[in-house]
Formats: structure tokens, C-alpha cells, sequence
């Protein structure tokens, strides 16, 4: 099974070659992974880069000095083909449904929905937030 880092690489990057001080793979790995942590802009992708870009470095393997800025974030996400890197998560989502077992009927599954209860988070430097959660599940 590729891994979503390996898929994303089939995404191609439009911009010259002069202008890729950060490049496409990891920049839209980290923001995929951003997003997943709950980021809903390019400043709050930035601030999740920003403050984790060193652990980014070691586990995926970048050798990022810095975090992009918010503007060149958003400038290479605006850039791409949507549907080039549609193609990409869907190759993805498709090799995990095909290493999936034969009967996902026998199988446990759990949803879950988390909730940051109102007024429980204070500004995004040192404070964190209190969350709730519901789970449904079938044995």
C-alpha cells in the first residue's frame, strides 16, 4: 500500500523552477496533515507548520530551515490542479479499500465525533482546549 506522502507525489507542481524553496510533497503533506489537526486557514496551516516543522523534518524525512509563510502557502495551493490532486487522494483511498479484508462486515467499527466545547479555548499559544466526544460502534 503507497502512502498518502507517495501519492501526493504524483501531484505535479506548476511553479518555475526558481520558485521552489519548499517542496510540493511535503508542503501538501503538512497541510493535509494541518487541516486533519483541525487548521481551517492558511494562517492557522502556517501556525501548525510553524510550530511543528522540526519534528516534521525528522519523521518525513525534509530538510526545511523554516516554515513557508501563510502568502506561500496559499500560493502553492492555489496553483494546483484540483483535479490532479483529487486523482492523488483517490488512488490512495482506492489501495486502502483494496488491502481492506474480504468482510468489513466482521469487522469492529467506531465513529467518532469531537466537539471543542464553547469558551474552553483561550488564545492559540499555551492554552488548550477541553473536548468532548461520541462514539458509536458495531462489534
Amino acid at each position: 500500500m503507497k502512502t498518502l506522502k507517495e501519492c501526493l507525489a504524483r501531484v505535479s507542481d506548476p511553479r518555475r523552477a526558481q520558485g521552489k524553496r519548499y517542496d510540493l510533497v511535503h508542503t501538501l503533506l503538512y497541510c493535509v496533515l494541518a487541516v486533519a489537526s483541525g487548521a481551517t486557514s492558511y494562517r492557522k496551516i502556517h501556525l501548525f507548520i510553524d510550530t511543528h516543522w522540526q519534528r516534521l523534518n525528522e519523521a518525513f524525512g525534509s530538510a526545511w530551515k523554516r516554515a513557508p509563510a501563510y502568502t506561500g502557502i496559499r500560493k502553492i495551493l492555489q496553483g494546483l490542479d484540483a483535479a490532479e490532486l483529487e486523482q492523488a487522494m483517490r488512488l490512495m483511498a482506492e489501495e486502502q479499500l483494496c488491502d481492506a479484508p474480504e468482510a468489513p462486515a466482521q469487522r469492529a467499527l467506531a465513529a467518532m465525533d469531537g466537539k471543542t466545547l464553547r469558551g474552553s479555548l483561550g488564545p492559540v499559544r499555551g492554552s488548550q482546549g477541553r473536548s468532548g466526544a461520541q462514539c458509536a460502534g458495531s462489534p
